[in-house]
């Protein structure tokens, strides 16, 4: 089964990679905060600071117009 991990670059840039160790997100992102659902997706924040939903296919499911986004 895959799975999806969160991490950090050196220029502090997030991304995620799978267990098989493929970038599926690129090192993009100001922030990614955690899995939003079972369904792989992310609360990103961009380098301008607005929030948003991707999916593991960088997909945006919830365009990055948002100071925050709540889940739960």
């Amino acid at each position: 089964s895959i799975g999806y991990i969160v991490a950090r670059d050196s220029y502090d840039k997030y991304g995620v990679f799978d267990t098989y160790g493929k970038v599926v997100i690129p090192f993009k992102y100001k922030y990614i905060y955690r899995l939003v659902m079972p369904g792989f997706l992310f609360e990103v924040e961009n380098m301008n600071g607005k929030a948003g939903i991707i999916d593991a296919n960088e997909k945006t499911v919830c365009p990055f117009i948002y100071d925050k986004i709540y889940t739960y």
